[in-house]
């Protein structure tokens, strides 16, 4: 990795990802830094964490909560992780229901290859019925070798059949928009602020000065001391809410019998990269720091698509910088690589809900105008995959799908961590796209459900 890529931070002279003179050292000689000492993660004057110059997003794009919910920042910037005004969250202030057990799904299970594809004659005759077909998100190639045919057919009667909505301005208004969030997520039925009340659903928001986060417990945790997950929502660096997961932040929480922490985390392109990073790090040291029913040696970090990328990004700067003990980090189909916007168009891959129109959209707004997609000097902390060092990050699993269109990246950035010697795991489903996480409705999606599951909790075991 070239010096450009990762300056060694000015203020601290800590090392850059690349550095072989420092190598990740054990919590217990590196404790976890004050927010205060993180420094900014670029020559090029952009911003840090408690710059000025990167506020939180405009109102009228993303809209925030409700004031009680998100106090003025004073002009100072943002506070450090340990001040007086952002207590700990009060021991049993949500309680995830209880989920009926459900026989689990082998890691092992896949339906038939693909790849093994019907005779033309039958696909020919095959009528176009599907939601996927109706709405335009058809066939590529002849009959019988289109893509069409190796889409998994539950997923195609469960993916959205309205309009997309074109990125840009307009664009992200209405994603981000009241309609978008659901009426549960509309605003406060009293209460909402930090330690008290919650949204419409009853699920609380912690408020630490301008970072909102999800934070959801098991039933019955009573204050013990429990694992942390740090779930990080996607939505391509553009959109996106920790509620947009709520079902699976729940079940998580039930099933890994673990407090779950979503950050509310700034988004592009009003603020680009390093705004949303930064704000995951706080997110991470404020529970490994202040949240007393946390064990602080029990915390795994995680998130799907941009989630999955900034959590990827969070364990390269946590094993450089930050040296909070992770035990693993779970990404899901991962946003990690912004050369794939110049890659040539692959005809099977990224036909279905995330295009390379919409990656080239979303890359081009979390890094700003100083760095188009492909630019040598973009750094790794905003890349994950230009990495040129994965030795000694966190257990590793990565997911995705043959027709995902971050296949390719998610595949070479797990090969890469065996290489460095990461243990990491390497799910790819066949006919499954992006997102389908978020359908549980089928078996795809409850199979890769329980497969996250099941593997985070062998890691709080030791296994």
């Amino acid at each position: 990795m070239t010096p450009t890529e990762h300056p060694a931070p000015p203020s601290t002279g800590r090392p850059g990802l690349a550095s072989a003179e420092h190598p990740p050292s054990p919590a217990a000689v590196h404790p976890a830094s004050p927010a205060a000492e993180h420094p900014a993660l670029s020559s090029t004057g952009r911003p840090g964490l408690v710059s000025a110059e990167c506020p939180p997003s405009l109102a009228a794009v993303h809209p925030a909560s409700p004031a009680a919910e998100h106090p003025t920042p004073p002009s100072t910037g943002r506070p450090g992780l340990a001040s007086a005004e952002c207590p700990p969250i009060p021991a049993a202030d949500y309680s995830a229901p209880a989920l009926a057990e459900g026989p689990a799904s082998p890691a092992a299970e896949h339906p038939p290859s693909p790849f093994s594809r019907r005779p033309p004659s039958l696909a020919a005759e095959r009528p176009a019925s599907s939601a996927a077909e109706r709405c335009g998100l058809g066939v590529v190639g002849s009959a019988g070798g289109g893509v069409r045919e190796l889409l998994d057919d539950e997923l195609a009667l469960a993916m959205d059949p309205g309009p997309r909505l074109p990125l840009g301005a307009g664009g992200l208004a209405a994603m981000r928009g009241p309609a978008m969030r659901g009426p549960a997520m509309r605003g406060p039925a009293g209460g909402g602020a930090a330690g008290g009340g919650g949204a419409v659903t009853g699920l609380p928001v912690e408020v630490c000065r301008d970072l909102r986060k999800l934070v959801v417990r098991p039933a019955g945790s009573g204050g013990r001391r429990l694992p942390g997950l740090l779930w990080i929502h996607g939505g391509g660096y553009v959109g996106g809410l920790p509620e947009h997961g709520q079902d699976f932040l729940e079940e998580m929480a039930h099933r890994l019998g673990a407090v779950i922490v979503s950050p509310d985390y700034r988004l592009a392109p009003e603020n680009p990269y390093p705004a949303a990073l930064n704000d995951c790090r706080d997110v991470l040291d404020w529970m490994h720091r202040h949240v007393d029913d946390v064990d602080s040696s029990q915390l795994l970090i995680g998130g799907n698509s941009a989630g999955a990328g900034l959590a990827a990004a969070l364990a390269l700067i946590n094993r450089d910088q930050d040296h909070v003990p992770v035990l693993g980090q779970m990404l899901i189909y991962p946003m990690l690589d912004d050369r794939t916007v110049l890659r040539p168009a692959d005809p099977w891959t990224g036909r279905y809900v995330w295009t390379p129109e919409q990656n080239a959209f979303g890359w081009r707004s979390v890094l700003g105008p100083d760095w188009p997609p492909g630019d040598p000097a973009i750094p790794a902390y905003a890349a994950p995959a230009r990495a040129t060092d994965l030795s000694g990050l966190p257990r590793a699993f990565v997911a995705t799908g043959t027709l995902d269109l971050f296949l390719d990246e998610n595949v070479d950035y797990a090969r890469r961590l065996m290489r460095a010697g990461v243990p990491t795991g390497l799910h790819v489903e066949p006919g499954a796209v992006h997102g389908y996480l978020g359908m549980p409705g089928t078996r795809l999606g409850r199979k890769l459900r329980r497969t996250v599951t099941d593997t985070m909790a062998e890691w709080l075991s030791g296994r």
